[in-house]
């Protein structure tokens, strides 16, 4: 009797300790005070005024100003850049076949994308642990690129006027994946974005496809204090689209 007394004792303790350990960690996480409207699209026109390297690929950046180039910040926050800059196009050209005998490049980043787009160089992944249910999980390595779909998204043009509606969502390789952008609150939890874009361009050929993060890396999550798994998760997150002109 004795022993079985000790036991559920026991078992009562464990749970104990496991409850007050996910309340302390829900009560830990720091709230981020939101960002007005207003606040973000000054800090995105802080970028344009303070002459800020505009990456096009995760590669090929653009000094500001540049010629035949112009950048603006919408109404809604958005960055916008439309080029018609040789130099650029040739750039782009180079890197990637889609580009060739582009002749206009335009590149719309959603306007809560903007500082991580243009910092992603910057970018390192969180260290230490993350924690959600009962599992924490550990980031071993990996990277975060600036990738182009590679799926053109349906749009209209009539003379010239092109018109996009689409929508687009995170991806998600696997739910290690998701569990982890839970775990480190990543921002790609937003679910995606909705695009309503309208512009003029005199050329015929117009192709549209999604700008995005890609996020690859190596995981270890532990679950339960009593067994670990190691596991690669890729997630795509929609961060703003590219227009190809010809």
């Amino acid at each position: 009797m004795n022993k079985k007394i000790v036991a559920i004792l026991a078992i009562l303790l464990v749970l104990a300790a496991v409850i007050w350990l996910v309340f302390w960690r829900v009560e830990a996480r720091e709230v981020v005070p939101k960002v007005t409207q207003a606040e973000l699209i000054e800090s995105n026109k802080s970028w344009v005024e303070t002459k800020t390297p505009l990456p096009l690929t995760e590669n090929i950046f653009m000094n500001l100003p540049a010629k035949d180039s112009k950048v603006t910040v919408t109404s809604s926050g958005n960055l916008v850049l439309e080029t018609t800059n040789p130099y650029y196009l040739k750039q782009l050209a180079d890197e990637n076949d889609r580009f060739t005998n582009i002749k206009e490049y335009r590149l719309v980043i959603f306007a809560d994308k903007v500082s991580e787009y243009i910092n992603n160089s910057k970018y390192r992944y969180p260290t230490g642990y993350g924690h959600t249910g009962m599992s924490d999980y550990q980031i071993e390595s990996g990277i975060r690129e600036i990738s182009s779909g590679q799926e053109a998204l349906p749009l209209k043009k009539e003379g010239q006027t092109v018109d996009l509606k689409s929508s687009l969502t995170t991806r998600y390789a696997n739910d290690l994946a998701k569990d982890t952008a839970d775990a480190f609150e990543f921002d790609a939890l937003d679910q995606g974005a909705a695009i309503d874009d309208q512009f003029e361009t005199s050329f015929q050929d117009v192709t549209a496809y999604p700008k995005e993060f890609y996020y690859d890396f190596t995981v270890t999550k532990k679950a339960f204090f009593l067994w670990s798994e190691t596991g690669e998760a890729t997630i795509t997150e929609p961060v703003g689209i590219e227009y190809v002109m010809k």
